[in-house]
């Protein structure tokens, strides 16, 4: 099962991956510091959006990286994906310390918006039959640290891959081949 402290974590890693698209204008806020954007998006301007993303239940999970590309460029975009992901086992405390301020930005601003509120109070009860209150959330966020960082990177890539891909998907590698991307 997913822990409070997996949430962190997780969420933690999934700021530092980050995202955006190939329209995004820059700025505060916008991501130009992950590593999707400055790796993937700034670097290959084929791509037309990348993003980390995480699904949490009180018994699983999902964290991965999704992104569109042009046609016929689906191999190196998948490549792409493949080593942002093997990064992860490559952290460095300014990152993780931008990533930590940026989650915590979020979770203030996300009280803002009410709909937002009520489908992130919904889930929490869902998921673990309570509500953790902004100032517990801050808390688990600010017990990230590199170490633990590390053991949840470790166990995500103990877990078994999931690859999807949609539209055109001659040029995507193989299962096979994108596992063992993620073996480096």
């Amino acid at each position: 099962p997913w822990s409070s402290d997996q949430i962190a974590n997780i969420s933690v890693l999934s700021k530092l991956l980050g995202g955006g698209s190939s329209f995004s204008a820059g700025g505060p806020g916008k991501g130009t510091y992950s590593r999707l954007y400055q790796y993937v998006l700034a670097e290959y301007n084929e791509t037309k959006f990348a993003h980390a993303y995480q699904i949490m239940y009180s018994d699983s999970g999902l964290f991965g990286v999704v992104g569109s590309v042009s046609k016929g460029k689906e191999y190196e975009l998948s490549n792409l994906l493949a080593n942002a992901l093997v990064g992860l086992k490559h952290l460095d405390e300014e990152e993780v310390a931008r990533s930590k301020l940026q989650l915590k930005a979020g979770v203030a601003t996300n009280l803002e918006n009410r709909s937002i509120a009520t489908d992130d109070f919904g889930r929490q009860i869902l998921a673990y039959n309570k509500r953790f209150s902004p100032q517990e959330l801050y808390a688990m966020i600010d017990k990230v640290d590199l170490k633990s960082l590390q053991k949840t990177v470790n166990r995500l890539f103990q877990s078994p891959l999931t690859v999807v891909a949609q539209g055109e998907t001659r040029n995507v590698p193989a299962y096979g081949s994108i596992s063992s991307a993620l073996t480096k």
